[in-house]
């Protein structure tokens, strides 16, 4: 489940940077890039020490209450969340805001449209973020296993010093690279592009990234720690722990239409008639007629002599059967000529 939010985690960063290309603000769109290198490998960091940390398992639904446990990977793993999403002053924060405003200030049908579905991915992104924290940090695991939980240890001084290094960049290198890939003036980028507008968007539009992103939180602080213990939901969660049963419509529904182009094309058409006109059918019919034409190699001088003077007498007929008037009486009696040595 965590690799399936890591997967999440980079189609919506894809998304920005695109978005960014789109509006041909390459700068902002390179900006995002170092920007979301430092937190997501910060997360990515902290999701191998805890699998470490936990004997190599990745179900997460075997994990939670971490928070006692490991203590330094929750602060980290939270920082890089709320820099993920976008949270202020944070190093996500000064190019996913930037890329959201840019987008506004484009004053097209198309970049309003962008606007809002990119705010909308801003509120999913809390919402999954905080989820992760939760079932990892706080929630009680579904299946519990005792003994990973009294065997559990926490990782070195190698493994966390990098993650306390990432940890400071998703903090302050956002703050610390703004006025160089994307600040007014700065030359650093030879296809920066200058727009004022962004600036002086009204402070209500300016925080309305905001307010998607701590409604994401909001929702799911709500939904995990009050509802979710109350009221299970087992019917919401297994649509959901089952990938949306896009698995289950893949294996009745696409299965059968697969089976069909499978049958069809590839045993009838690929190994059937290309076979037989191809490797297995010419293949199979050359290595009978060596093996037929391997008995007049015996090494009889005679058998030598014999099949000269055929090969003789075929290019003569051939010759004089499309060169010369007379074809047909030549090679009749060409013809003639071999059936007297093949009978002497």
């Amino acid at each position: 489940m965590k690799q399936f939010n890591n997967r999440i985690e980079n189609i919506v960063q894809i998304k920005d940077m695109v978005l960014a290309c789109g509006l041909f603000y390459f700068d902002l769109s390179f900006f995002h890039l170092i920007n979301h290198a430092f937190f997501k490998a910060l997360l990515f960091l902290c999701s191998g020490v805890i699998i470490h940390s936990f004997f190599n398992q990745q179900d997460i639904r075997y994990m939670g209450g971490f928070l006692s446990f490991l203590p330094f990977v929750y602060s980290v793993f939270l920082i890089g969340s709320l820099s993920l999403a976008g949270f202020p002053f944070l190093t996500g924060f000064y190019s996913k805001d930037l890329i959201l405003e840019y987008g506004l200030t484009a004053f097209t049908v198309s970049s309003y449209f962008v606007f809002w579905l990119a705010l909308l991915t801003v509120g999913l992104t809390s919402f999954y973020s905080f989820r992760l924290l939760y079932f990892l940090f706080y929630n009680k695991p579904f299946s519990l296993n005792y003994t990973y939980y009294t065997r559990i240890h926490p990782a070195n001084v190698f493994g966390l010093l990098p993650l306390g290094i990432l940890a400071i960049f998703a903090i302050f290198a956002g703050y610390l690279g703004k006025d160089l890939f994307v600040g007014l003036g700065s030359a650093f980028l030879p296809f920066q592009k200058l727009d004022i507008d962004a600036e002086v968007l009204p402070l209500s539009w300016k925080l309305t990234p905001l307010i998607f992103s701590l409604s994401g939180f909001f929702f799911s602080y709500l939904i995990y720690f009050y509802f979710f213990p109350v009221f299970p939901a087992i019917y919401p969660y297994m649509f959901f722990s089952y990938k949306w049963y896009f698995d289950v419509l893949y294996n009745r529904l696409a299965y059968s239409t697969l089976l069909i182009s499978y049958i069809i094309p590839f045993k009838s058409f690929d190994r059937g008639l290309l076979e037989w006109l191809g490797a297995k059918g010419l293949g199979n019919s050359l290595k009978s007629y060596a093996l037929n034409w391997q008995s007049f190699h015996s090494g009889d001088i005679f058998h030598f002599t014999f099949f000269f003077f055929i090969s003789v007498l075929s290019l003569t007929a051939t010759y004089a059967f499309f060169m010369t008037g007379a074809g047909l009486s030549v090679s009749l009696g060409l013809f003639l000529l071999f059936l007297v040595a093949y009978f002497l």
